[in-house]
């Protein structure tokens, strides 16, 4: 049977009254969604666990997603489960399920589910997460008590729970436990079948493969007990082995060779417990059979082989189609932050932190409420707005684990593989070493190195989640004005009809720019600050303007000439209060003519200064002079600028400019922000000489407006150059 995919059960959910149709528990029932909406979905291993509330009652539905080619025998073995659960009602670890042969329908056909109660409880791994915060001894032997009691009854009834692990054990809120997941349960009635779990890698013997009795939970057991013992004594070793999202302390490797184990030769010198670490790791050397004897501190022999172990899926965040493939799997995803936002909604704070480009759909990590307000305590930041964000986490190399969901995002056209964090902790932050260890144990088939975000920095996206790449760098003027000649004549070929509705003026007319008075240029000086059109040409427009020519034999729009510098020259006369330059003009017409003039410049005018809304972006425009130019200085940013050339001041990346011959950024010690500057309101701009400001939603775009000017836009968490 070919199962349907997470995405396709999600969807399916979100209408529980055709998706339940045959189950008459849900089908009234409305499923339990995230802050963006989505049904909210545990999983792991072969099925996927969503929450559906109805009449008062929360139920918990697995869904199968994975199939290993066998007959799995669900519903013969749910049968015989359900009813021990039912008639052992003293083990109250466990919970009543009901399995149902066509208990969903997705895209018209069924499929099985498991309906149980939903019960209250942290996986104990996130369990520990949280307890580690605030190291407590006697609650973590209470837990590692509750564990052992519910292995022994199990086994006291010849049962075994068959995979235990830390995603499979709730932590209820008085510390007493839950298991779930049952699918690779052992029972008396089911000892003729044969074994479809194999249980997590992390808690398993070597030598496990396909035994199935009801020894199967012995070792795994003893892992869990020997690990919570070690942090009841211990709690460091949670930081130094533990908070993986993967294990608590051991791992895989750890049981194939102790030995060479910097875990076991921990274990083994903290006295309280070496006896117990010497047993258990006699069982990881011997063969499946004699683990109990081993653990008991008879002699045994070690395997003459060697055992060889499964290690966790690890992939660089940037193989994003390979990472689709991996839907509803339990990876570890390795690469650098390029981006983060905190986005505030009336049901709580959602948290993206990109690890590559969000066009692309490349990979993201999603963190939602309590987890986002302790990843802000981590990494406090916020704009002088208010807003925020988290400071010094673009270009950390991190690793997390987790299972993979897609995301339907509506600025790519791929679907974005994503992981959730559950815990801030559980975002592990990886030095040099650990960066080296994990990419050199990547899947060896999509085996990449993840990008440095230096190498690709981001830039603005008018409403974008995550940032765009940085813009291609400009083609030279020429280049550009035939490619815009090019567009146009594409634009208005062959295009006939009623003209349409000019444009209407904006609701706010912009504030008037003070400037000192000037007299209107004759047709031999150059360009000094004033708009000038030049006789018998139409002047050019740049997106071209929404009313198509009335025919299609009218001639395309042609740039104004433009003024080419000349030096200046090295003497000049003085005067009170205002100064005479000589400046040459090369005046392009329909043939080259070169004209020279000189003219008399009026006092150069002040700056002028404003800042964003959110007081984080402060500007000034300088309209003439030696100084003529837009700068824009960020007081707060998470971008990545370009690399900084030489500049040795901290602050680099925060001061953007504008100028004739150039946008971008510069080096320099001081800074415009004050709190003084006036604001430039939402959707106004300010004009002065041949530049244009405009406030922006989220930030400050500056344009030249002269024919084949630059232009920028800077915000806190992205820029773009042109």
């Amino acid at each position: 049977m070919k199962y349907p995919s997470l995405r396709e059960y999600q969807l399916a959910v979100q209408n529980p009254t055709l998706a339940f149709r045959n189950d008459p528990v849900l089908r009234g029932g409305v499923a339990r969604t995230n802050l963006l909406n989505l049904p909210t979905v545990a999983s792991g291993g072969f099925a996927a666990t969503f929450r559906i509330d109805c009449g008062g009652r929360q139920w918990a539905v697995r869904c199968f997603h994975r199939s290993d080619g066998t007959d799995r025998g669900l519903l013969h073995r749910y049968g015989h489960i359900d009813a021990f659960i039912t008639g052992n009602s003293d083990l109250d670890f466990l919970v009543p399920v009901k399995y149902l042969d066509d208990g969903i329908i997705v895209n018209g056909n069924t499929f099985p589910t498991v309906r149980m109660q939903w019960v209250d409880g942290l996986p104990l791994g996130v369990w520990l997460e949280d307890w580690a915060e605030a190291p407590d001894p006697h609650r973590i032997d209470t837990v590692r008590r509750r564990i052992r009691e519910a292995v022994a009854a199990l086994r006291a009834r010849d049962a075994a729970h068959g995979d235990l692990q830390h995603g499979n054990i709730l932590v209820r809120p008085d510390d007493k436990i839950w298991l779930i997941d049952y699918d690779g349960m052992f029972l008396r009635n089911l000892a003729g079948l044969d074994s479809i779990e194999q249980g997590h890698r992390n808690y398993q013997h070597p030598d496990r493969g396909r035994h199935y009795g009801a020894d199967l939970d012995v070792f795994a057991a003893e892992c869990i007990d020997l690990s919570l013992a070690a942090l009841a004594r211990d709690p460091s070793l949670w930081k130094d082995f533990g908070g993986t999202g993967e294990n608590l302390l051991f791992e895989s490797t750890d049981f194939a060779n102790p030995d060479s184990s910097q875990l076991f030769t921990r274990l083994s010198a903290m006295p309280e417990i070496s006896a117990s670490t010497r047993k258990f790791r006699a069982a990881c050397l011997t063969e499946y059979s004699q683990i109990g004897a081993a653990l008991a501190g008879r002699s045994t022999l070690p395997t003459a082989d060697g055992h060889v172990v499964s290690t966790a899926l690890i992939f660089a965040a940037e193989d994003a189609a390979v990472l689709r493939d991996m839907e509803g799997q339990p990876v570890t995803v390795v690469g650098t932050v390029t981006w983060t936002k905190i986005i505030e909604t009336p049901r709580g704070a959602v948290a993206l932190i990109n690890l590559g480009d969000y066009k692309k759909g490349d990979f993201t990590i999603v963190a939602y409420g309590d987890v986002v307000d302790a990843l802000h305590k981590q990494y406090p930041g916020r704009t002088r707005s208010g807003d925020r964000y988290l400071r010094d986490v673009k270009g950390l190399r991190v690793a997390i684990n987790g299972t993979i969901t897609l995301y339907d995002s509506d600025y790519s056209s791929n679907l974005t593989p994503q992981i959730e964090l559950d815990r801030a902790g559980l975002l592990r932050i990886l030095d040099d070493d650990q960066f080296r260890d994990l990419t050199e144990n990547m899947h060896r088939t999509h085996r990449s190195t993840p990008a440095s975000p230096r190498n690709s920095p981001p830039t603005i996206s008018r409403a974008t989640l995550s940032p765009p790449q940085q813009l291609p760098k400009p083609a030279p003027a020429a280049d550009r004005t035939t490619a815009r000649n090019a567009a146009l004549h594409d634009l208005y070929k062959n295009k006939t009809g009623a003209a349409r509705k000019p444009p209407q003026p904006p609701a706010t007319t912009p504030r008037p720019v003070p400037r000192t008075r000037r007299e209107p240029p004759t047709a031999n000086q150059p360009y000094n600050g004033e708009p000038a059109t030049p006789a018998a040409r139409p002047t050019e427009s740049w997106p071209p303007p929404p009313n198509p020519p009335p025919s299609p034999r009218m001639p395309l729009p042609q740039p104004m000439p433009q003024a080419l510098p000349l030096q200046q020259r090295t003497q000049s006369h003085r005067r009170r209060g205002n100064g005479r330059t000589a400046f040459a003009l090369v005046a392009c017409a329909t043939a080259a003519v070169g004209v020279f003039a000189a003219m008399q410049r009026d006092e150069i005018p002040a700056p002028v200064q404003f800042q964003s809304p959110s007081e984080n972006v402060a500007c000034q425009i300088a309209p003439d002079g030696p100084e003529a130019g837009v700068r824009c200085d960020a007081q707060e940013f998470t971008y990545i600028p370009p690399d900084p050339a030489g500049c040795a001041d901290p602050g680099y990346g925060r001061t953007i400019t504008l100028t004739q011959t150039s946008a971008g950024f510069v080096c320099t010690p001081d800074t415009l922000s004050a709190p003084e500057r006036p604001i430039l309101p939402l959707g106004e701009t300010k004009t002065a000489g041949p530049y244009t400001c405009t406030s922006e939603d989220d930030g400050i775009a500056c344009r030249d407006n002269r024919p084949g000017g630059h232009r920028f836009k800077i915000t806190r968490d992205a820029y773009e150059l042109e």
